[in-house]
């Protein structure tokens, strides 16, 4: 007899949903989510009834990027040339140099045919060459007098190189009347092979009067 109630109590169970029913004792029985029966495409059974079925985690997609372009590098320019001094005159400005020269190129030499020395207006250049030699270090010291506020020194390839035109080999750091380009312990090193022309230009780029530089090399 306790056979067949068993028998009868599960087949109302399946007749009736699939889907689990009480069994004595309170205990449910062991039908979970699936399928289920006659659940559309898209839902699934959740053991009560038919739901949607979770969507599938997005893909992973990677999206190509393009590295930004490399920096221009930067080319020398020259303005208005200011009025060089008379050979009395850049005496006095280039005493101004000697201090400086002793401080940020000590044993350091002048390179003969380097002196400039100019009465400025604002944004007035002078410029002149040299050649580097090979395994030699440079330094350029510029000094500015009263009413130059700001001076500025680069050292300029001469020979434009393809694709670049004339880059800035080097500059000074600083916004002062005065102005020292690889000052001590550094100095800026000739490196290639071979003697090559190079430019330095000297602009008072804030205030106007006179102001002289000069290339060191040891």
């Amino acid at each position: 007899m306790s056979r067949m109630l068993g028998l009868w109590t599960l087949s109302v169970c399946v007749a009736v949903s699939l889907g689990g029913c009480k069994k004595k004792g309170g205990e449910e029985s062991n039908v979970g989510p699936g399928p289920g029966p006659g659940c559309p495409p898209g839902q699934s059974w959740n053991g009560q009834m038919c739901v949607a079925a979770a969507p599938p985690p997005p893909t992973a997609t990677t999206t190509a990027t393009t590295p930004p372009p490399p920096p221009p590098v930067p080319t020398g320019t020259t303005g208005p040339r200011a009025a060089p001094l008379d050979a009395q005159s850049a005496a006095v400005a280039g005493q101004a140099l000697d201090a400086l020269a002793k401080q940020n190129a000590p044993g350091a030499k002048a390179v003969g045919g380097t002196l400039l020395a100019g009465n400025f207006q604002q944004g007035q250049t002078l410029e002149t060459t040299f050649n580097a030699q090979p395994g030699k270090c440079y330094t350029l010291v510029g000094a500015g007098l009263p009413n130059v506020q700001n001076l500025d020194l680069q050292l300029i390839a001469q020979s434009p190189l393809p694709g670049f035109g004339s880059p800035v080999l080097a500059t000074d750091q600083t916004a002062a009347p005065n102005a020292v380009v690889a000052p001590h312990p550094n100095c800026w090193k000739w490196a290639a092979p071979m003697a090559a022309p190079l430019k330095v230009v000297m602009v008072v780029s804030a205030g106007s009067g006179m102001a002289a530089a000069q290339v060191y090399e040891k």
